[in-house]
């Protein structure tokens, strides 16, 4: 299994979710959509418990991963199949984080560009990330990640 390249040689997920967050800022400061939009206090506070969402899904996917003694770098081989934990709901835990961050920022800072980099996001991720890994998988473990991929959505539900 050792011979099997790893999915990419960059670690796409973070750079892509630093760069949405990046860049829906920029463009908010360059060339603002909202014009000085005051949200009401408690969608706000629905953007914060968006973004809270999120980094917890991050961290616990993250922690199950070390627990269960396989890599936690998205570039890097993977050492067994994970579908246990917060894998039995989704195959992207961390990307579906992650997109929780961009969401519920894009809510609490009222920043329509960062809904824009939300769905540039999604794209960027699921073509530079998600089916490399995903031919990586398949390629390492073949059956066992199939059915894991018929069972269990790549985001949640029915997503």
């Amino acid at each position: 299994m050792t011979d099997i390249a790893p999915p990419s040689r960059f670690p796409w997920p973070p750079v892509l979710l630093l760069s949405a967050l990046l860049a829906g800022y920029g463009f908010d400061r360059v060339y603002p959509l909202h014009h000085a939009l005051m949200l009401p206090v408690w969608i706000a506070t629905l953007g914060g418990a968006v973004i809270a969402i999120g980094l917890a899904i991050d961290i616990f996917a993250a922690r199950h991963l070390l627990r269960s003694d396989t890599e936690l770098l998205p570039h890097r081989p993977a050492c067994k199949l994970i579908d246990d934990g917060p894998f039995r709901f989704s195959r992207n835990p961390i990307y579906l984080g992650n997109g929780l961050i961009i969401l519920g920022a894009a809510v609490l800072f009222a920043n329509a560009w960062l809904a824009i980099a939300l769905r540039v996001y999604w794209l960027l991720v699921t073509q530079l990330a998600i089916k490399p890994e995903e031919r990586h998988l398949a390629a390492l473990f073949g059956e066992e990640w199939q059915s894991y991929k018929r069972r269990t959505p790549r985001w949640f539900g029915p997503f």
